[in-house]
């Protein structure tokens, strides 16, 4: 019931390949060949890559929004982000938090 009720947006994987193919264009004329082909093809597979069925997915998972109690996972917080999302998201998001320092 509560998938029913989340946003989608992050789900689509139709959506998701156009912005993606949109920031694409605009930064194409800054890449140089190989770059340009090794992105095209992972463009390509979009749509392959989030065609499983969506997952609930925080949105904003950080260690700040974590509850522990000694060693155990016991909350987690800040929920207006939550969504539905492909798998690979949640891994995706904790990975560009990780590059970017904090907040992505």
């Amino acid at each position: 019931a509560l998938g029913r009720s989340l946003p989608r947006t992050w789900a689509d994987p139709d959506r998701l390949a156009a912005a993606a193919a949109g920031w694409f264009r605009e930064a194409g004329p800054l890449l140089g060949q190989a770059a340009t082909d090794a992105i095209r093809a992972v463009l390509e597979r979009i749509p392959t890559l989030l065609a499983a069925p969506p997952v609930v997915a925080h949105g904003d998972l950080a260690p700040v929004n974590l509850l522990v109690d000694g060693e155990r996972l016991a909350g987690i917080l800040d929920l207006e982000r939550l969504r539905l999302a492909p798998p690979l998201f949640v891994a995706a998001w904790c990975r560009l938090n990780h590059l970017c320092g904090g907040e992505a």
